[in-house]
């Protein structure tokens, strides 16, 4: 600017020195017509001259009209490119005010659609174009347009699907690389007829393509189109695009991380949840296992403890009926002798037939828990699942457990437990039972015995003492007539052994003792003496 500053004051100065040059001939035209002095010639010449003046100086006004003009249109182009420089100043700043707003939505949302839906509409505001597409890839390479900014007229294709067989052949690569799009006319453009009659039956006229590449992964397309009209694409916004995709890219990475995190944060607290209601089941159950081992420990008698058993195990799983039942291997039947039911009908005294249900209780007999349901509703139950356990011990099967609930329903392992667990309870408190009512009647049929016992020694006893005193009463005499007859003195030494045995003084001790240990019911093997001791 300030050159053409310089030269237009040197021809300003150029112009008042023609024009002061012109003044003395005025000056001299004036003097010679008032003198009258001057001839017709000279006044001749001074027109001339004049007139050469004249001339000089509209040339050179017409020059400096010319380069006033010139400088103007220089003013003019100068501050049509200042005004297009401060307008692509101004699109720069805005851009980068968008890329910056954008961007920092994009960091504040943490859901893909919240994010993708934020891009669509700043960009389709900013640039002034009829419809802004976000299209998201399939595995096989189909995809749903799952974002959309369309002004009012043009057809709206959110969440429609997308199939172009084209393009998993020839384009994925290649978009995966950062290819970009950029079509300013469909109908001019050279491609693919299927192409450009899916355009076209968008309505498009231009179509600008820039793709959305997330760990190395094509994850979509980021599409700018107009619909009225063709438009020329601007380099800025094919880089405006490219750019806001790379955001986007980060953002959808930062979305599914942050849906992972979320995801995983739910999964562990259904986790927690499912440990803690799992731990409470399990801790109820072994609650009630105890119960029953308690019960089992501190009573034997049967009906109580498998009654209390059916009981706690219908209240604490929760299911319609619980029953007990007592197999007879002779008759091969199964018996229902203990029952807690609170929506069923009772089967309370019910004999199953092995032979009849031998699927079941063949396996029942094996030692096998298992669950299973009819394939036809019962007459009495409707349709039941059913759980069997058997109560078994060491030495066999005594009986089975029957859970039964609604159809459908599964039994968790956590219950089967259980009920394996309170089936082999109840099979001890059966045996244990058993045994003690065994036991129970061998003491009755001691007590027996010894009733009999004590009453075949009191009978011996009575008819043993009764004729001993009579022989030693005979005896005592016979000694004394003996001794006054003289006889004793000269008789056989092995006549006065026989008489020795028959005295008082050893006879009755030896027969009292026999007695007494006839009564305790034992006898000194050293008591008894062979008969050549005698």
């Amino acid at each position: 600017m300030k050159p053409k500053h310089r030269i237009t004051q040197q021809k300003r100065m150029h112009q008042r020195k023609i024009l002061a040059s012109s003044k003395p001939f005025e000056r001299l035209s004036n003097r010679e017509l008032s003198n009258h002095e001057l001839s017709n010639h000279e006044l001749q010449h001074q027109n001339q001259e004049l007139t050469r003046v004249i001339e000089q100086q509209a040339e050179h006004l017409a020059t400096m009209q010319q380069e006033l003009e010139q400088e103007k249109q220089a003013r003019l182009r100068s501050q049509a490119a200042l005004q297009v420089a401060n307008e692509e100043l101004q699109q720069r700043i805005e851009r980068q005010r968008l890329k910056s707003e954008i961007a920092q939505q994009i960091h504040e949302s943490f859901t893909i659609d919240q994010i993708l839906n934020t891009a669509v509409k700043q960009v389709q505001q900013f640039l002034q174009v009829d419809r802004v597409l976000i299209y998201h890839f399939a595995p096989d390479w189909s995809g749903t347009f799952v974002a959309e900014a369309v002004t009012a007229g043009w057809t709206s294709v959110l969440g429609s699907s997308l199939r172009d067989p084209c393009f998993s052949e020839k384009y994925v690569e290649p978009y995966r690389q950062g290819r970009i799009q950029i079509v300013d006319d469909v109908l001019a453009a050279n491609l693919a007829p299927c192409h450009v009659e899916l355009l076209s039956a968008y309505q498009v006229k231009a179509n600008l393509v820039v793709p959305i590449v997330c760990r190395k992964r094509l994850w979509g397309l980021f599409v700018v189109q107009q619909c009225r009209q063709p438009r020329q694409w601007q380099a800025w916004e094919s880089e405006f695009l490219g750019h806001l995709a790379t955001k986007i890219d980060i953002a959808i990475e930062q979305a599914e991380l942050y849906d992972q995190l979320h995801e995983l944060n739910a999964r562990l607290e259904c986790d927690v949840i499912e440990r803690t209601a799992h731990l409470q089941v399990a801790y109820e159950f072994e609650a009630t296992l105890k119960r029953i081992t308690d019960r089992v420990r501190d009573s034997l008698d049967e009906a109580h403890i498998l009654q209390a058993a059916v009981q706690e195990l219908t209240t604490t799983i929760g299911v319609n009926c619980c029953n007990a039942s007592l197999h007879d291997l002779e008759q091969k039947t199964a018996t229902i002798h203990y029952e807690y039911a609170t929506l069923l009908p009772p089967s309370k005294q019910r004999v199953f037939s092995m032979e009849n249900w031998s699927d079941f209780y063949n396996q029942l007999q094996q030692g096998d828990t298992f669950q299973f349901c009819f394939r036809e509703p019962s007459p009495r139950r409707g349709s039941v699942s059913i759980l069997a356990s058997p109560l078994m011990d060491d030495q066999g099967v005594l009986g089975d457990l029957w859970l039964i609930h609604d159809p459908g329903y599964t039994f968790c392992e956590l219950e089967i437990r259980l009920v394996k667990q309170v089936a082999n309870q109840c099979a001890i408190a059966l045996r244990q039972s058993r045994l003690f009512q065994a036991v129970q009647q061998k003491v009755q049929e001691l007590e027996q015995l010894n009733a009999l016992k004590d009453d075949f020694l009191g009978t011996v006893s009575h008819e043993l003492r009764s004729p001993m005193s009579n022989i030693k009463l005979a005896a005592q005499l016979l000694e004394i007539h003996l001794d006054r007859l003289g006889v004793l003195a000269t008789a056989p030494e092995t006549i006065q052994k026989y008489l020795g045995i028959c005295i008082p003084s050893a006879s009755g001790r030896r027969i009292s003792s026999m007695i007494s240990w006839i009564w305790r019911g034992s006898m000194p093997t050293n008591h008894f003496r062979s008969p050549a001791s005698i």
